[in-house]
């Protein structure tokens, strides 16, 4: 399933290639390309859950044989789904955005979050303050 969803996603590409070639050339309009970018994110988003949903199966197989991890071990490297993602330039940083410092694993060499205490309520866990509106009331 995997190997069609594959597929899918590369027909896309060149569904939106194509699109956006006959739309600069005055062919077709802009709901066209709109259609074929919509298309491949959602064949994007399928591929990301059977790939998700093969590395939750994985872990429970694992889990369920009795397996445990070796973490001496470099983590699995898997081959991109899309194509390759512009980091943002920015400067590292050695705090996480809530202020969390960072710590690294000296066996891994991986920065993690040094979690001494939970992390204050987000905007989105805040009530929403009740307002009235105007000529209403």
């Amino acid at each position: 399933m995997a190997a069609a969803q594959e597929r899918a996603v590369a027909a896309s590409r060149e569904y939106v290639r194509l699109s956006t070639i006959q739309y600069r050339q005055g062919l077709v309009n802009s709901l066209v390309v709109i259609d074929a970018r919509r298309t491949l994110l959602s064949n994007e988003l399928a591929a990301a859950q059977i790939l998700n949903q093969r590395l939750v199966s994985t872990v429970l197989l694992v889990k369920s044989l009795g397996g445990g991890w070796d973490t001496s071990l470099p983590p699995a490297t898997f081959p991109p789904i899309g194509p390759p993602m512009t980091q943002p330039a920015a400067t590292q940083s050695t705090t996480q955005p809530t202020g969390e410092p960072m710590t690294t694993e000296p066996s891994a060499g991986r920065t993690q979050p040094a979690f001494t205490q939970p992390a204050a309520p987000g905007p989105f866990t805040q009530p929403i303050p009740a307002t009235t509106q105007p000529g209403r009331g």
